[in-house]
């Protein structure tokens, strides 16, 4: 994939393939994402002190990536 300057990588929009990111020695206690459209987030917190590297994956915004959304999402309604 071209992740090269101007190739914005923090839309998830961008990525039509699975590519996880490593970051090691992170500035902040957190990491997150956020749904536009949606209008949901999430956010993870760690003390990085003691966890200094942080990971984020995603299966990719393409036809595999939606098959293996298919098959880890409940899609009963919990309420």
């Amino acid at each position: 994939m071209d992740y090269t300057p101007g190739v914005d990588i923090t839309w998830y929009k961008t990525f039509p393939y699975r590519p996880p990111y490593m970051i090691l020695d992170s500035k902040y206690d957190f990491f997150g994402g956020y749904d536009h459209r949606r209008r949901a987030g999430l956010v993870h917190v760690a003390d990085r002190h003691i966890s200094p590297g942080k990971k984020l994956w995603t299966w990719g915004n393409s036809g595999f990536g939606y098959m293996w959304d298919r098959e880890l999402t409940d899609s009963e309604d919990l309420t």
